[in-house]
């Protein structure tokens, strides 16, 4: 079964926290990132994809301190094929708000 889901909306943590860990015999192809921030000032944004089985590195970060600016949303197109197994983690400094969307499916 295929089918499009929300992987997280909301505030992230100032910290890297694990959103989800995707469930073995699937997987996730991550198609929309929009990121806002209506603080008044830049702030950043990190994701990361730490593979099943891999030691937590710098190596998996996605988007590193990625700078979102004030005003509108920042929407990236992503095609980024995450495995049965693997974490998502997420983290923003106070003010940015984030909706991750994807694809399911089984395998």
């Amino acid at each position: 079964m295929i089918a499009t889901i929300p992987i997280f909306r909301g505030e992230p943590n100032v910290s890297l926290t694990t959103v989800w860990t995707i469930p073995n015999g699937h997987r996730v192809v991550a198609k929309t990132l929009v990121l806002s921030n209506f603080s008044g000032a830049a702030k950043t944004f990190s994701l990361k994809v730490i593979p099943q089985g891999a030691s937590d590195s710098a190596e998996w970060y996605v988007l590193e301190n990625y700078s979102v600016p004030s005003g509108n949303p920042s929407i990236l197109e992503l095609q980024l094929a995450i495995e049965g197994g693997d974490r998502i983690q997420i983290a923003g400094q106070a003010g940015v708000r984030c909706y991750l969307s994807g694809i399911e499916t089984d395998i």
